[in-house]
């Protein structure tokens, strides 16, 4: 596994780890934000409720305000009873009377008086009373028998003492228990000692109202044995216990569910990170009852699907670009070539310049084996090039050896054949210097181009003797540019030359196909050169450097220039 690959995944490692760092704060405020939405329905719930009570009782005490001023109803009311005849009277003897019979009597056509004054009084003003509504009415009469005993009734305290303080003069209204249910009364005086009370329910078709009008939902705490609720019966029970404790502040109660989510597919998805509660709940006291309170409520699901659709939405993204950067740095190959040190750099440019006395740093590794063959090169290209030193190689060997200044290229070209093909451009053929013997050795000799080996274009010119006054001494020549890059290409040989003991026709067999493949791999055409064409030509040059030299034998070697195959002769004592 390479250091580029191992940083392709700490890339996608950190990334993904700054992914998650960034979900799980935003998850916080994305969920402070939820519950705050969620406790601000719960305060317009609690508004519209507010309003909703105002003007339920604006219309009960309209109802009843005007239906204590019905003249039926007060006649009703005060009806007088049946006076007692004089003890001295006798016109024959009467039966018993039952005044608690007759006082029962009058007060039920007192309340038959009452529901026709409150119904007159609805219609009259445009305002439609529940189906639960219930009215009542009580003179003084009833007050003084019936008041004590339903003062005593739990189930109908409540509206006895509204009845009884309308009936001394002070009017009432707010909400009651009666029955085991809540209900919302208005009581009037009719009259002296006189009352008329009307009773709107907050029954569960009340509820829901206010739950769709309000957009939350609705649960009575009244300390009745059932509760009247628009949630889950067992949910608003825990939702009453926990908001009653803490009234007018918003408190969760549960766990929210998983989430349902549409897109891409229908899934349920859990809400990460934070403790999201089922649903947010507002306890407010209702006036004048105690241990009565309205709770709202409102599940928070709705909230915290946005969360949960971005938490997911970004932990897919998040796992799909780890299991991206995976797969690249599996399947990618990620190898870059390495920084190449300057001192190497240095001495390949040197050396590319001609200066074959530089020397490569040693490295260890691939830098190493480079470093190496470089000065391998450089070494062999020293020993070969005597043109680029100024100096005859051979004048170490023999105190009146001669510089011979040879030619180092030469244009030839291919002739017209019916097999042959076009010219393929000049290629340089160069000779490079035996090595060192006691005795003086000729001189290499260059010879340019493919056509010099084919034999179709004139040899090199001869060289030119150095005259007598310059022989005992030459002095060292710079080295021209064109040498220079006959240089740069001896350095980069394809083959070294042949061992003189091995026979020449095998040598010229094995340099014509070494030939034909270095001319392939520089995409240049090896058609028409067949080894029948191209063995005299190779005889034919061996024999001039032999006679010119007055060597053994020659070895050629193919290496490349300037993109292009070429040989070199050497000759060999």
């Amino acid at each position: 596994m390479n250091r580029n690959r191992l940083k392709l995944w700490l890339y996608m490692l950190l990334f993904a780890m700054a992914g998650a760092a960034n979900l799980f704060g935003l998850t916080g405020d994305l969920a402070a934000r939820a519950l705050r939405d969620a406790d601000a329905t719960l305060r317009i719930g609690a508004a519209h409720l507010r309003d909703a009570e105002r003007l339920m009782a604006s219309e009960a005490a309209a109802v009843t305000g005007l239906a204590v001023k019905n003249a039926e109803l007060l006649e009703a009311l005060f009806a007088a009873p049946p006076r007692a005849e004089p003890p001295g009277k006798k016109k024959g003897k009467a039966p018993p009377r039952d005044e608690g019979a007759e006082m029962e009597s009058r007060h039920a056509a007192a309340e038959v008086a009452a529901r026709a004054a409150v119904e007159e009084a609805a219609s009259r003003l445009g305002i439609t009373l529940p189906a639960g509504a219930f009215w009542s009415v009580a003179s003084q009469e009833w007050l003084q028998k019936k008041l004590p005993a339903a003062l005593e009734d739990g189930q109908h305290k409540d509206a006895a003492t509204f009845m009884r303080d309308a009936a001394t003069g002070t009017p009432r209204r707010g909400y009651v228990r009666v029955n085991d249910g809540l209900w919302y009364g208005v009581a009037y005086p009719a009259g002296e000692g006189a009352a008329l009370v009307l009773f709107l329910p907050l029954d569960l078709a009340w509820a829901r109202a206010m739950a769709q009008s309000s957009g939350v939902d609705i649960t009575l705490d009244v300390g009745t044995p059932q509760l009247v609720t628009t949630a889950q019966p067992e949910l608003a029970r825990r939702l009453a216990r926990t908001a009653t404790a803490s009234l007018s502040v918003p408190v969760s109660e549960g766990a929210v569910p998983p989430v349902l989510l549409e897109e891409p597919i229908k899934v349920r998805v859990p809400v990460l990170f934070t403790t999201a509660p089922a649903a947010r709940a507002l306890a407010v006291p209702l006036a004048g009852l105690s241990k009565g309170f309205l709770v709202l409520s409102v599940p928070t699901v709705g909230y915290f699907t946005d969360l949960a659709r971005y938490q997911w939405a970004l932990l897919i993204g998040l796992a799909a670009l780890l299991l991206i950067g995976l797969l690249l740095g599996v399947l990618v190959k990620t190898d870059v070539l390495p920084v190449v040190p300057a001192s190497l750099v240095a001495a390949a440019s040197r050396i590319e310049r001609g200066d074959f006395s530089a020397r490569a740093p040693d490295f260890l590794g691939a830098l190493g084996t480079v470093a190496g063959a470089l000065n391998k090169a450089a070494a062999v290209a020293e020993r070969n090039v005597p043109s680029l030193t100024g100096s005859d190689p051979f004048a170490g060997n023999h105190p009146n050896a001669q510089k011979i200044n040879l030619p180092s290229e030469s244009s030839f070209t291919f002739p017209k054949a019916p097999d042959a093909p076009r010219s393929f451009g000049p290629s340089l053929v160069e000779d490079a210097p035996p090595p060192a013997a006691p005795t003086p050795s000729p001189p290499a000799e260059t010879i340019s181009s493919i056509a010099a080996v084919t034999g179709l274009s004139p040899a090199p010119p001869a060289m030119a003797q150095p005259s007598p006054s310059t022989s005992a001494e030459v002095p060292a020549a710079r080295p021209s540019p064109r040498s220079t890059a006959a240089a740069t290409a001896m350095f980069q040989a394809a083959t070294p030359p042949a061992s003189p003991e091995e026979s020449d026709e095998e040598h010229w067999r094995a340099i014509h196909a070494e030939f034909l493949r270095v001319r392939g791999q520089c995409g240049e055409p090896t058609e028409g050169l067949a080894y029948e064409r191209f063995r005299p030509k190779l005889e034919k040059n061996k024999l001039q450097l032999v006679e010119r030299h007055g060597c053994r034998t020659v070895r050629f070697s193919v290496y490349v220039k300037d993109g292009k195959a070429a040989l070199r002769a050497t000759p060999v004592k």
